[in-house]
């Protein structure tokens, strides 16, 4: 949905903003971040009115029963990067592949989880622990039974139910790991919020889903033969010019080069003063011109400004420069040739 948005409404600021409204995980803040996009581009916000329904989009409208909150398909982009060899075999040479690259997977799965004697995996105690950091800033006022009233900075204020395992900000009933509010809520009661996990987080939970493990099976030769017809590939087609591997990356997707380091440019408008986008593509106002920095005093005649010091020649300069020399040298050599004869 971003690429399709950055086509049309390009720039760092419209970026957060949308991405902020993705985040949201309540249908108030979600409303209140579409009306600080209006505020900011109202031609942005329309496209986002007609676009998708917000709960193919949005945490505040996702299913609170699958208990993931995620936003991109990072898992199907993994899967393919180590299906890459397996893509270009034939179908039964790409499944018995990706067949024993499962069978590894699940194997290796297993045998480190085995070594892991802690309830919940590695990263969702560190999402756990970044949580209970910010569980600090959260005041608790707690009403002697189950209820707990977290009351943040700039006047954010939550409910927390530890019996419900519920909260306010529907961050723990969409991900199943306990919020900040509840952490600090359990912090109250003295509890432990690793005991709160869902329990698909579980280790015990963990071993279930490995135990449907992939069986091996035996070469071509011993699989059963079939009465069916037998069938011919299509005849295959070469196609001009080198065979392409790689998946087609979209246009407004950063392309990569490797590990080379790229400095990366922060473009600056000469309109307005912002970052992000250019003054062709700028809808701000243009800055005042006592916003604008003074322009520097010119240098006395016959001395060099100090930009013009540090400025490298041009193309011109040193064809002038390469000439002079030249000259100089030759000039040199005839009269030492001269002096000879």
């Amino acid at each position: 949905m971003y690429r399709n948005f950055k086509k049309k409404h390009p720039g760092l600021g419209l970026k957060d903003r949308l991405w902020h409204i993705a985040s949201t995980t309540t249908v108030e803040h979600f409303n209140q971040a579409l009306d600080d996009l209006e505020a900011y581009d109202q031609e942005a916000h329309a496209w986002v009115k007609k676009g998708p329904h917000p709960r193919h989009w949005c945490k505040a409208f996702f299913s609170k029963h699958t208990q993931c909150n995620m936003l991109v398909n990072n898992l199907c982009e993994s899967f393919n990067a180590h299906i890459l060899e397996a893509r270009d075999q034939p179908i039964i040479s790409m499944m018995e592949a990706i067949r024993e690259y499962l069978m590894e997977r699940i194997q290796k799965r297993r045998a480190a989880m085995e070594k892991y004697k802690l309830d919940g995996g590695p990263l969702i105690r560190q999402i756990v622990e970044e949580r209970v950091k910010r569980a600090a800033q959260w005041e608790i006022t707690w009403n002697s039974s189950s209820g707990y009233q977290a009351k943040g900075p700039r006047g954010a204020q939550f409910a927390v139910d530890l019996d419900k395992n519920e909260c306010t900000c529907n961050l723990w009933a969409l991900s199943g790991i306990p919020c900040s509010h509840a952490i600090a809520a359990l912090h109250r009661a003295k509890k432990d919020p690793y005991k709160m996990l869902a329990n698909c987080y579980h280790r015990e939970v963990f071993f279930t889903i490995y135990d449907n493990v992939l069986q091996p099976i035996n070469g071509d030769i011993q699989w059963p033969q079939s009465d069916m017809l037998e069938l011919d590939p299509p005849a295959s087609v070469t196609q001009p010019g080198r065979p392409k591997k790689a998946r087609k990356r979209d246009v407004t997707e950063r392309k990569d080069h490797g590990k080379r380091l790229r400095k990366r440019v922060v473009i600056h408008c000469r309109k307005c003063g912002g970052i992000g986008h250019n003054a062709k593509t700028c809808k701000n106002p243009p800055k005042s011109s006592t916003e604008q920095q003074p322009s520097q005093q010119p240098a006395p005649t016959g001395q060099p400004s100090q930009q013009q010091q540090h400025e490298a020649p041009t193309k011109r300069q040193r064809v002038r420069l390469h000439f002079i020399i030249t000259f100089s040298l030759f000039v040199t050599f005839f009269c030492d040739l001269k002096c000879f004869l």
